[in-house]
């Protein structure tokens, strides 16, 4: 789903490329691009949801996961609103193909959703 040696710098990175790395996520031409397309690709935003999900292990930097965390809030929470149960459906067939923890998809999608009303 992402290239683990990515996934490592990402990880592992200071504040400098960090902050590059969020302001272009942040940054309102992306947000609306990605909020026009990812609900129509359901690879995509698990790959985004895979990346940016909660990591406690050891090597993951509190920079990155206050990053992280910052993305899924800001950047993935508005997508779902835009999910129907079709595009929802897409989204756990690209966890379950790729041997990943559904679980843990489901469980923020309800977070989000007991926050958002």
């Amino acid at each position: 789903m992402c290239d683990p040696h990515g996934l490592r710098l990402l990880f592992t990175a200071g504040p400098e490329l960090l902050g590059s790395y969020r302001a272009y996520f942040l940054d309102e031409t992306t947000r609306d691009r990605l909020l026009r397309e990812l609900p129509h690709n359901a690879a995509e935003l698990a790959a985004y949801f895979h990346l940016w999900r909660p990591r406690r292990r050891h090597g993951v930097s509190e920079e990155w996961r206050r990053t992280a965390a910052e993305l899924l809030d800001e950047v993935l929470a508005p997508v779902l609103t835009r999910l129907d149960d079709h595009h929802l459906g897409g989204v756990a067939t690209v966890f379950q193909r790729e041997g990943q923890d559904l679980q843990e998809w489901t469980a923020w999608r309800h977070r989000i959703k007991q926050r958002d009303e």
